[in-house]
């Protein structure tokens, strides 16, 4: 440490430097003239961002159910057949459902004749056979005869007041060979 002497006091040279940047600066603060006026800072205004696009909310269905209709090759010449399933559902978690009552399918026919099932109930049965490869679970059936290939339309309906309750679907049933059909109709939400 070395030390000078600073009038009648020893002080360290460091300490001489920092009292020397300390006069410099207040001597420095002392020529701002004090007539000017001084303007209080402009405040900075926030940044503007976009607002974000909210997207539209998906379109609701406009009916309760979807239809899904599956074709078979295990039709017969004697009879055009078109079974259903209406589904609710019970536990989507452990995936139960159950048959939904008080349904009809509607059929048009590739001669435009309309053909409307039994009022689907609680429950259901099989399609053909357990052990067929083509069974499905069923509450609904259209039967007549003879078989009709060819674009037919399908929907489902309310069976107190006619209400839709399905979009219509569009298949076609093959001349050979021949086809059934099974609709499943599913919960659209």
């Amino acid at each position: 440490m070395i030390l000078e002497r600073v009038g009648d006091f020893w002080q360290n040279r460091h300490e001489v430097k920092w009292l020397a940047i300390v006069e410099e600066k207040n001597r420095c603060t002392s020529l701002i003239p004090t007539d000017t006026t001084v303007l209080p800072p402009t405040p900075v205004p926030p940044p503007v961002h976009p607002p974000t696009p909210v997207p539209p909310p998906a379109p609701a269905s406009k009916y309760p159910f979807i239809a899904n209709p599956v074709s078979f090759n295990r039709g017969t010449p004697q009879m055009t057949r078109i079974t259903g399933m209406v589904w609710k559902i019970i536990d989507l978690n452990t995936s139960q459902f159950d048959a939904e009552p008080g349904c009809q399918m509607r059929l048009i026919d590739p001669s435009g004749q309309e053909h409307v099932s039994g009022v689907s109930g609680l429950g259901g049965t099989d399609s053909t056979c357990p052990d067929c490869g083509n069974n499905r679970r069923m509450n609904m059936r259209i039967g007549f005869a003879p078989y009709l290939p060819g674009a037919c339309r399908i929907n489902l309906i309310s069976s107190w007041d006619g209400a839709q309750r399905a979009a219509e679907v569009e298949f076609t049933l093959s001349s050979e060979p021949q086809q059934y059909v099974h609709a499943d109709f599913f919960p659209s939400e």
